[in-house]
């Protein structure tokens, strides 16, 4: 008895299963990408729009408030008890966070 040949239609049938399959697979994965792909892209421009809108209330505060054009090297005249002392705006904020490097900031 020789070798069970079978017919060549099975082979294809096989194949033909196979590739559906494997297709479906692929299609149900790169519809999880997509899924995800879009979840970025979403809070990404969340992010973006968040950005913006802080950023027009910074701007908003910088106008109301003075900063605009701040820099370390302004001279500052404060009234001290009565008489007026000058200092860089850099010595009166050189301690970062304390109450004295936000009142002379210049960035509030």
């Amino acid at each position: 008895i020789g070798p069970v040949i079978n017919p060549p239609h099975a082979d294809m049938e096989e194949f033909d299963d196979t590739k559906k399959s494997t297709d479906h697979a692929y299609n149900r994965l790169i519809g999880a990408i997509e899924s995800k792909r879009q979840l970025i892209n979403d809070a990404a421009e969340k992010i973006r729009q968040g950005f913006s809108e802080l950023k027009v209330k910074q701007d908003l505060l910088v106008k109301e408030n003075g900063g605009v054009d701040v820099d370390d090297e302004d001279l500052l005249e404060i009234n001290a008890g009565g008489q007026i002392v000058a200092a860089t705006r850099k010595t009166l904020t050189r301690l970062v966070g304390t109450r004295l490097a936000a009142l002379f900031s210049g960035r509030w």
